[in-house]
């Protein structure tokens, strides 16, 4: 690829604003980077391709919005010349993966291009692209990638700034824009881990399907309303909250049984020393008993507050739960 360029002094007036050809770059936050060209100016400059009648961004476009945001009417830019689109493509990836990665929506944005707009094929685009945008990515990774230009706005900056990982991504880009609002409503103000959102989505799916049931009615059966505004709670009991309730509705039968061996627990009025640990999921009948102690004469006053608790009515009733 033979370059011919020439650095210059452009104005705001010289670019095509409504070519976005090369607008793949998404970090909908500008702030930092306002700040730092009104503190030390523009650092890298523009490259734009010269198309007679005006010029065309390759590189630059979060700082153009700045420039144009600030008025700043004047600018550095190095403008190539009779290049082809996909040189240019090719040029926007080897500059922005100098310095970085591109991030998840990013890929899926370059990657529709390569399809849509240059006709190059999955395979071709895997073996020659794909480590080339995002090292992390494999092969199987790509279609789930294509799927996140469905996402909406608000979801595709929550996996922009990874706080949502590509198989929940990709999860949520399968639902409709109703239901992408509704997750988005309840990720505004509670930081859902992996593990935690991933739970989210299957209960929200299972009950959805068993039930023929809309989302939006099952959150109201839920009371995520009165769950949000509760000021009394923090995030993260905001976040069990939501699940328990999820989990009580997806299996009613093993959330009373839960409920249960909750209250015989209460009733047994163990000290906090000794923790009765139950099989996981009421799979299995294998109980233990941990104590925490310092001193011999604790440690027998635990053992025989354990005996006491052995005989009580209410243990035979949890035994008999599992």
């Amino acid at each position: 690829m033979k370059l011919e360029y020439q650095m210059q002094r452009l104005n705001l007036t010289d670019i095509d604003p409504d070519n976005r050809d090369f607008d793949l770059s998404y970090n909908p936050d500008l702030t930092p980077l306002a700040r730092s060209i009104k503190s030390v100016g523009l650092v890298y400059p523009l490259i734009v391709h010269d198309e007679l009648t005006n010029k065309v961004i390759v590189d630059g476009w979060r700082r153009f919005r700045v420039l144009k945001e600030h008025s700043i009417r004047a600018f550095s830019a190095l403008v190539l010349t009779r290049q082809s689109r996909l040189n240019l493509l090719d040029i926007y990836l080897a500059v922005n993966s100098f310095h970085r990665q591109f991030n998840l929506i990013e890929a899926s944005m370059i990657f529709h291009k390569m399809k849509s707009k240059y006709g190059l094929d999955d395979h071709y685009i895997i073996a020659h692209y794909l480590k080339y945008v995002n090292i992390n990515l494999s092969p199987e990774s790509y279609l789930k990638i294509l799927e996140l230009s469905h996402l909406i706005d608000e979801l595709k900056k929550g996996v922009a700034l990874e706080r949502i990982n590509l198989s929940n991504a990709y999860g949520l880009a399968q639902l409709d824009e109703g239901k992408q609002s509704l997750i988005a409503e309840i990720l505004r103000d509670l930081q859902f881990n992996t593990n935690k959102l991933s739970q989210l989505l299957l209960y929200l799916e299972e009950i959805g399907n068993r039930d023929e049931t809309e989302m939006e009615i099952i959150l109201d059966k839920l009371g995520l309303k009165t769950i949000l505004e509760n000021s009394k709670i923090n995030s993260n009991e905001k976040i069990e909250l939501i699940l328990d309730g999820l989990e009580e509705l997806r299996y009613p039968h093993y959330s009373r049984l839960k409920a249960r061996v909750k209250a015989l627990r209460k009733a047994l009025k163990l000290p906090p020393q000794i923790n009765l640990v139950t099989p996981s999921s009421f799979d299995g009948n294998s109980f233990k008993f941990e104590l925490n102690f310092n001193e011999d004469e604790q440690c027998r006053r635990l053992v025989d507050e354990l005996r006491k608790a052995i005989q009580s009515t209410e243990f035979e009733r949890i035994i008999e739960l599992f």
